[in-house]
This record gives structure tokens, C-alpha cells and sequence, in this order.
């Protein structure tokens, strides 16, 4: 599998690969390219690790905090000296343990990019016992990457049908869009998008969380004098006055990208790595979209194209409720679970409504710095 451009698919034997198979999966190494590859437990993710740019490029593909150090794997104790310090202890341990699950942690050489060790100056080596995973460095002839083939908080996919669901939302633009059509009047009519919480307004908050993850962003909006400080573009309903369902809709229109990551504008503690979660999956259905108990979170969720025909026939039959046309298309949700590693979910999906949520909310922003 490339990083760019239309995955490659080679079949081999997990038992007994073909040399010819591991030999093609090396050439895309050694171009530069990464491989998504079976190992003992869930599929890996392999680059040249002496390479910096494609390491880079497993950092990219998994959205991987560049705090976290790569498992590398070597095919010898040779190969393992020529990258990292070998202690006496450590080749015994290597004499009796490898190939297996053992990883050891050595002092890294000098060659060994400080984006594989994050630099802490120290490096995981394994040797596998897999016939796939092993014959792979043994056909490259030198350490290749081994983290997860997921995005960075996803589940390990454990088939090659998994890493591609995983990868394939890689390739799609997501366009995020923020919704900023409401009247505020809950607010007594001030716009609750440009309040000031924790020395921003409330949007500019929105769109750093949404950059760092998204390909662009949009605001739909009915004053857009108010956004041009942002410095984004800005769209007008379509269907004027049919609510947070015509805002999904004129959205989802005019995003250049494939999906549009829909949010509100009053939503002050959006967290990058939840907005990751649910962009991640993107390509798994129409619809992806975090549920927390009984509650789908519609405006904290992907929508694709697909769903276009589907809510306009809603809206003009003046049927307002989002979640109304999700009979009609694929629907994927992400379990409260999953948003709680990052962020309670209470707070992730926390909009400012009234006086007294804005006073929990400059509450919260202290604790969250």
C-alpha cells in the first residue's frame, strides 16, 4: 500500500509467502512507499525505517503524536547491532527469546531517524515470528516500522479488508464545516460564536480543532461579516430557516471534499483527537457519528455526499429531524468509550447555549489548559 495514489493489493501465503511477493512489497519500500503487512497479533505498518521520509509518512498516515516512539523489527542480532547498542545480557536474551514477542529496548546508533525513537535516544527491537512479517525485512535487507495499520486511537485491524477501510478514509478529503446559523437567542442575540472563553472566541477555538485534522473549512453562516476575521470561506443556506438539517445540507453542498465533518459553532472543548476518531472512519459509511448513551452527537459527525438526495427530499418535505433520513443511508457510530480516552464526552460534545452554560464553560477552560 502506497501512500498516495490507489492501494496495492498483493496476495501471499501467510504460512509460506512467496519470495516473489516479498520481494514486490519491498520494492514499494524501497521506494518509499509504506506496506501494510499480517504479523502475529494485527497488521503492521512498514517503512524504511532508515529512511526519514517514510517514517514521516507512517506519522502522517496514522495521525501518530510524534511523542510516541515506532516498534521496529529486524530479521538478526546482526541487523540488530547495526542500529542499535547490544549488550551481552541483551544478546542472550536475544539468543533465547527471538524470533518471538520479546521486544528489547537498546540505545539507538546514530543512523536511526529521531522520528522512529521520538527522540528519547532509544529504540524497540523485536525480531517476529511471523513468516510474512520476517520475510519482509529480510527481502528489504534492512529494519522496517511496526506500528498498528490503524489510525492513531482506532482499533488494530486484524484482515487486510480492515487496514483498507482504515486507509481508504486516508485518501478522501474532509472538508470541516461549521455551522454558525443559529439566532442565539437563548443569548439574548449575541452571536455565541465570538464570545470570548480562555482568551479566544468560542469559533476560533472550533477551527483549531479542526485544522489540525481536516483538508479545509468552511462556515455556513447567514451574516458572514461577522467570520471575515477568520479568514474563511463562508456559504449562505440553501434552504433558509429549515435548521440544523438545511445547515448539514448547504454544507455538505459545497464542501470541496468528499465528506464534510459537520460541527457547531458554540462547542468550546472539541477535541482534535475525537474529531480524528470520527474523520477516520469516513470512509466506512454515509454517516459516521459518535453516539453517547441514547444520544447520536449530529453535530459532531461526518456526512458524505451520498447523503445529499436523501436530506433534501427531507427538507422539502419540511421534515427537520437529522436524524431522520438515516434509515436511508450507511450509518457508523463511534462508541462513547472510544470519545472517553480523549476527552469526557459531556465536554468534548458541550455546547454554549444559555448565560449559565457559558458560565460552566469559563468554569472548565481553566481546568482543561
Amino acid at each position: 500500500m502506497r501512500h498516495v495514489g490507489r492501494p496495492r493489493i498483493i496476495a501471499v501465503d501467510p504460512v509460506a509467502p512467496t519470495p516473489a511477493g516479498l520481494r514486490a512489497a519491498a520494492d514499494v519500500l524501497r521506494g518509499g512507499g509504506v506496506v501494510a503487512f499480517p504479523t502475529e497479533t494485527f497488521y503492521g505498518l512498514a517503512a524504511a525505517a532508515l529512511d526519514p521520509v517514510s517514517v514521516r509518512r507512517i506519522f502522517e498516515l496514522k495521525g501518530r503524536p510524534e511523542s510516541k516512539p515506532l516498534l521496529v523489527l529486524v530479521d538478526s542480532v546482526a541487523m540488530a547491532e547495526s542500529v542499535a547498542h547490544v549488550s551481552n545480557s541483551a544478546l542472550a536474551l536475544m539468543a533465547r527469546c527471538w524470533p518471538g514477542a520479546l521486544t528489547l529496548v537498546l540505545s539507538a546508533h546514530a543512523n536511526v531517524p529521531a522520528d522512529v525513537t521520538a527522540g528519547t535516544g532509544t529504540l524497540g527491537l523485536r525480531v517476529s515470528s511471523h513468516p510474512v512479517a520476517r520475510g519482509l525485512v529480510e527481502s528489504l535487507g534492512e529494519p522496517v516500522t511496526a506500528p498498528s495499520a490503524n489510525p492513531s486511537g482506532l482499533e488494530p485491524p486484524t484482515t487486510a479488508e480492515g487496514v483498507l477501510a482504515y486507509f481508504l478514509a486516508h485518501r478522501m478529503r474532509v472538508t470541516g464545516v461549521i455551522q454558525a446559523g443559529g439566532k442565539s437567542v437563548r443569548m439574548g442575540g449575541r452571536p455565541k460564536a465570538l464570545i470570548e472563553l480562555g482568551g479566544r472566541c468560542i469559533v476560533e477555538r472550533v477551527v483549531a480543532a479542526l485544522a489540525a485534522v481536516v483538508d479545509d473549512v468552511l462556515i455556513v453562516t447567514g451574516t458572514p461579516e461577522l467570520y471575515t476575521f477568520l479568514g474563511l470561506p463562508t456559504v449562505a443556506d440553501v434552504y433558509p430557516d429549515h435548521g440544523s438539517l438545511g445547515g448539514i445540507y448547504s454544507g455538505l453542498k459545497a464542501a470541496a471534499g468528499d465528506v464534510a465533518f459537520t460541527v457547531a459553532c458554540d462547542m468550546p472543548f472539541l477535541h482534535p483527537e475525537v474529531v480524528r476518531l470520527v474523520v477516520a472512519r469516513a470512509g466506512q459509511g454515509d454517516v459516521v457519528i459518535p453516539r453517547v448513551g441514547s444520544q447520536l452527537e449530529t453535530m459532531h459527525a461526518a456526512y458524505g455526499k451520498a447523503c445529499l438526495p436523501h436530506i433534501e427530499e427531507r427538507l422539502l418535505a419540511g421534515q427537520l429531524r437529522i436524524v431522520g433520513f438515516f434509515d436511508r443511508v450507511r450509518v457508523v457510530e463511534i462508541p462513547e468509550t472510544d470519545v472517553a480516552r480523549f476527552r469526557d464526552p459531556a465536554v468534548a460534545f458541550m455546547n454554549v447555549n444559555t448565560p449559565d452554560e457559558l458560565e460552566r464553560a469559563r468554569a472548565l477552560v481553566a481546568k482543561l489548559r
